[in-house]
């Protein structure tokens, strides 16, 4: 599995969280799988010199993870180590690098190739100038990745529509750690957090950046009634981005204005600690106006029992139309209301009938999804044989 990580190998964004969760769910299913992994932050970055391509790809281990410095190193040691691979599932990041891609492509067959497509195909091309070198680069995928993997049914539409004829939608696992959990033990977790014990809490994960909402989130805080922000706490669990000073200060004054009632945790890549950071929340706030396949936040809260707040924006242009059902899992707001919408929200949610109601209604719709660990990984090893079969290759297991 080839992924470019934008904070590390078991980061908290979705996308990484996905390739792990993935690959160590395959090693129940007897499937060896290593992750490729880099810490470039973007294109153009300083590629270091001194890689050593001759590692061991496996080295006896089921899951290897193996930090390289960048996707050409990357693509590298993928092309000097490609008779011990029977399928290379290619994640984020490779939509920068064309070039690292078309030479991966370019192995010799039979090569299984599928792609995690995580919603920046309209990246794909972004590096060539002409319609025709786009279109040259398009068929080229559209000839060798034998499957797409789409994470969400927007994401398969779109790469349907595109001209990919094998689209799989497979979900992102959301781990057993993250579960509701009783009135008992969710104090427990507050204590341990060192959160209010009796106010109503409103969580968002993520990066700390304005495409999520967080400039939203900010300005609605202030805004809220005294009475309801007295009543209430709102916990932000993330990293801020280099490129948007502006906003964490915006977000420190906000800490510095509410003592009493803003909680900064920051990055967290410990999964149990997220699982407890979610509930001990009683609601979840993702207010994104950034187009993505599909966010393993809200999934991750919804499984955790929280009702959801979110932007029209997420429903229509993002999969998390997938787990929005609005009015009765989550409410939502237009760009119209904008920050008054988001205020109101909060206010409304005060209810906790309300939050019983549709925390009930979160639970039941992803498990409907069926986005266990263990269910996901039976729907890659399905897909993997699958193509294995269309080669006439041996069974990937074992």
């Amino acid at each position: 599995m080839l992924q470019k990580y934008w904070i590390s190998p078991r980061g908290t964004g979705g996308s990484e969280r996905i390739i792990d969760r993935v690959s160590n769910a395959l090693v129940s299913n007897n499937i060896s799988t290593a992750v490729l992994t880099c810490g470039e932050f973007a294109k153009g970055a300083e590629i270091p010199q001194n890689f050593n391509c001759t590692m061991p790809l496996f080295d006896g281990r089921m899951r290897p993870v193996h930090e390289i410095p960048s996707i050409p190193q990357i693509t590298e040691y993928v092309c000097q180590n490609w008779r011990k691979i029977d399928v290379i599932q290619i994640g984020w990041g490779y939509e920068h690098y064309p070039e690292q891609l078309i030479k991966i492509l370019e192995l010799p067959i039979p090569k299984i190739f599928t792609m995690l497509e995580t919603g920046h195909f309209d990246q794909m091309t972004q590096n060539f100038s002409k319609k025709e070198e786009k279109e040259k680069f398009m068929e080229l995928l559209r000839q060798r990745l034998d499957a797409i993997v789409a994470i969400s049914q927007p994401l398969k539409n779109e790469a349907q529509n595109l001209g990919f004829n094998d689209v799989e939608l497979i979900y992102g696992p959301v781990p057993d750690n993250f579960h509701p959990v009783s009135f008992e033990q969710k104090m427990i977790n507050r204590q341990k957090l060192e959160l209010p014990q009796n106010r109503v809490i409103y969580l968002y994960t993520g990066r700390l950046v304005a495409e999520k909402g967080v400039d939203h989130i900010v300005k609605a805080w202030k805004r809220l009634n005294p009475k309801v922000r007295d009543n209430s706490a709102l916990v932000l669990v993330g990293g801020y981005s280099s490129d948007d000073r502006d906003l964490r200060n915006e977000v420190l004054q906000l800490q510095s204005d509410f003592t009493d009632n803003v909680y900064l945790i920051g990055p967290v890549d410990d999964e149990i600690k997220l699982g407890e950071i979610f509930s001990s929340a009683d609601v979840f706030i993702y207010p994104t106006r950034h187009q993505e396949g599909l966010a393993m936040a809200p999934a991750e809260a919804m499984a955790s029992g929280l009702p959801l707040i979110t932007t029209e924006y997420a429903v229509s242009h993002t999969g998390m139309s997938d787990l929005v059902i609005p009015h009765r899992n989550s409410l939502i707001y237009s760009s119209e209301e904008g920050i008054k919408g988001l205020t109101a929200l909060l206010d409304t949610f005060q209810n906790k009938q309300l939050r019983d109601e549709y925390s009930s209604q979160a639970i039941a719709h992803i498990k409907e999804l069926k986005m266990a660990p263990r269910s996901i990984a039976d729907k890659y090893s399905n897909l993997y044989q699958r193509l294995l079969n269309k080669y006439d290759l041996p069974s990937s297991r074992g």
